[in-house]
């Protein structure tokens, strides 16, 4: 041993779990993520999207409110079920969809969803409305996977900055 002290730890990326049936939706929301250092798992429809967060801890989960086989709104009751029942802490959900109407968030909202992202977006929009939701679950002591929010480019900038989404920011600090 030199004397010199340990490298700092790293914390892993979270893994993101992409819920959207369409590909044209799912790719570029894939490129803006991957690029931002995350780890992304893509499924189809509301169904998979549960099975698959059932099997894994991912850090986030991006829903699509119009999926297959079990809306977003479904899927995400189902996923705050299953955590409810094995004592598990609350991996944050972003609702994605194309409709900006009042009711769809409350209906994202009152499923368990913790932020609302409409499309199409800007990629700020997206790293800022998932550094939000992991922001405000690390804070509370509840999140699946806490860490830093870095931009994982290496520019050392926030994913909370001036281009932050404002719904995302003010559900934030209203939870409890």
């Amino acid at each position: 041993m030199n004397g010199s002290p340990p490298p700092p730890a790293t914390v892993a990326p979270p893994r993101v779990l992409l819920a959207d049936d369409s590909a044209v939706c799912q790719v570029p929301a894939e490129v803006v993520l991957r690029d931002a250092g995350y780890r992304v798992d893509r499924v189809r429809d509301g169904r998979t999207a549960f099975d698959a967060a059932a099997m894994v801890r991912y850090g986030v989960i991006l829903l699509e409110l119009a999926l297959p086989r079990a809306c977003g709104c479904e899927a995400a009751r189902r996923i705050r079920g299953w955590e409810e029942a094995h004592g598990l802490p609350r991996v944050p959900i972003v609702a994605v969809t194309r409709d900006r109407a009042r009711a769809d968030r409350e209906r994202a909202l009152a499923a368990g969803m913790d932020a609302f992202v409409t499309k199409p977006f800007r990629p700020g929009e997206l790293l800022a409305a998932i550094g939000v939701v992991l922001d405000a679950e690390c804070s509370a002591g509840q999140g699946a996977v806490c860490g830093p929010t870095q931009d994982r480019r290496g520019t050392g900038d926030t994913l909370l900055g001036p281009s932050a989404e404002p719904t995302a920011r003010r559900q934030a600090k209203e939870r409890p």
